[in-house]
């Protein structure tokens, strides 16, 4: 990777922009930054950190709000502009922070958000990298083609101001925390690490081994039953072996005279099982004969039961047609009363029917029911005639 130029506008301490050529700088080998304090220099490294990773280097990386110079009017835009080559490639990074900057609308300030571009230079002109106006894609698209996480590049290119000295002076217990925290050699202190606890891992491993050793011997000489001046100084696996052999030998005599004994006892199951067979069917032919004498005490009740049973079965099918005899005759009871009841009624208005006919009576009533119809439309014109009387009198009146 080589640095060509670096444009700044409104950061730190420059409140204008401003340009470094670092293809001049370096035209006669190796450049300083020279200069008091506060007077830009880590700016300027922050500044192509920025440009690369979007962070500042180490303690600052959460000042990122305040890259923006103080001394810049409210509505300037900051931005860092990066021009280098990396591999074969040319490219520019044009990277803004987020500020605050004056409502266009209003009073008040506003956010503005982060931005990002990446150029190409192709043939002469600038190119848009696809897609690297997002911060992440730009940020893993410059990664890629860096090799250098910021952590590493900060540890690597840029040497935290400050911290050589304290490097000089350090004890060697300082001196190694430093040289772990500029160069990232956790992992040799990882690797140590991991080796004392493989050390520590084995040696648990071999007093385990040591304790289970131990335990099957004590096994051993339960299961062979012997005593402590059988045991050998050292046991090893000769010993356990020899042990195994006798104890496999005498294992081999005991699953014969197991196989004899479950033989036997194989035999006296199926006997018990017969034995246990009979005295079943026992119990069922002394059951069966109890029920046997108890049908024949029972059998006459039994007869008598079962006519009964056909008695009833046969009303079953009469008990319906009984039923619906009482409702019917329940019904023309009533209908009886009904038309005694009518016929006194009608005797009452008509005495001359007493002796007539049921046509007779159904042809009065005809003659009556049209009369009542011609009698309804007098009545009607009769209930009117008070009304005429008035409307007569009132209209005598408006023509006197």
């Amino acid at each position: 990777m080589r640095l060509h130029a670096l444009t700044m506008t409104a950061i730190g301490p420059y409140a204008e922009t401003e340009r470094v050529d670092f293809d001049a700088l370096a035209g006669d080998g190796l450049f300083l930054f020279a200069g008091p304090t506060g007077a830009g220099k880590t700016t300027v490294l922050d500044a192509v950190t920025f440009a690369l990773y979007g962070r500042l280097p180490g303690t600052r990386e959460g000042q990122l709000s305040r890259l923006k110079s103080d001394f810049a009017a409210a509505d300037v835009r900051p931005e860092v502009v990066l021009e280098l080559t990396v591999g074969a490639e040319r490219l520019r990074v044009h990277r803004s922070p987020s500020y605050e900057r004056p409502k266009k609308r209003g009073d008040g300030t506003t956010t503005e958000r982060a931005s990002v571009a990446i150029e190409r230079q192709v043939d002469g002109a600038w190119i848009g990298v696809e897609g690297a106006r997002k911060e992440n894609v730009a940020n893993d698209w410059l990664a890629e083609r860096l090799g250098l996480t910021c952590d590493q590049f900060t540890q690597v290119v840029l040497l935290p101001q400050g911290q050589f000295a304290e490097f000089l002076h350090a004890s060697d217990d300082v001196r190694e925390k430093l040289l772990v925290s500029l160069f990232n050699a956790h992992r040799f202190k990882d690797v140590e690490d991991w080796f004392d606890d493989r050390q520590r891992t084995e040696a648990a491993v071999a007093a385990d081994a040591e304790e289970k050793v131990t335990a099957l011997r004590t096994k051993a000489q339960a299961v062979a039953d012997l005593g402590d001046d059988d045991l050998p100084e050292a046991v090893d696996v000769e010993w356990f072996a020899s042990l195994a052999d006798s104890v496999r030998a005498r294992s081999d005599e005991a699953e014969i005279r197991v196989d004899v004994a479950a033989r036997l006892h194989e035999e006296a199951a199926e006997r018990l099982l017969a034995a246990e067979d009979v005295v079943r069917r026992q119990q069922e032919l002394t059951e069966a004969r109890r029920l046997h004498e108890i049908v024949e005490v029972q059998r006459d009740d039994i007869a008598t039961l079962r006519s009964r049973y056909e008695r009833a079965v046969a009303a079953a099918s009469v008990a319906p047609l009984l039923i619906e005899l009482d409702r019917r005759r329940s019904t023309a009871e009533g209908a009886a009363a009904q038309a005694a009841a009518s016929r006194q009624a009608l005797l009452a208005t008509e005495p001359d029917l007493a002796e007539q006919p049921v046509d007779a009576a159904r042809a009065r009533l005809r003659a009556l029911t049209s009369r009542r119809g011609a009698l309804d439309d007098v009545i009607a014109a009769e209930r009117e005639i008070a009304g005429q009387r008035a409307a007569l009198e009132a209209a005598t009146e408006a023509l006197a």
